[in-house]
């Protein structure tokens, strides 16, 4: 497909529509933090199995990785339509 110039510059994609562009280093850096929150918590989590702590009684650190996790997978499940 033949891309698009505008005044000499970047290609334009004739299919983009209305989506938000997305900036590259805000998606590594919700990558990143996705990641990173999934890693905390499963550590936690497999922590208090073994302690047979009680599961419900959640530490700041657990709330802060719940929160982080569902920001980075709000922010990054649009980009899966972009596949």
């Amino acid at each position: 497909m033949d891309a698009v110039r505008r005044d000499g510059g970047e290609p334009v994609d004739p299919d983009a529509g209305d989506r938000p562009r997305r900036n590259r280093h805000t998606t590594r850096v919700f990558t990143v933090l996705l990641f990173a929150s999934l890693y905390l918590l499963s550590r936690r989590w497999r922590e208090k199995d073994r302690a047979a702590a009680t599961a419900a009684a959640l530490t700041p650190s657990e709330i802060a990785g719940a929160v982080s996790f569902l920001a980075s997978i709000l922010y990054l499940l649009p980009l899966l339509g972009d596949l």
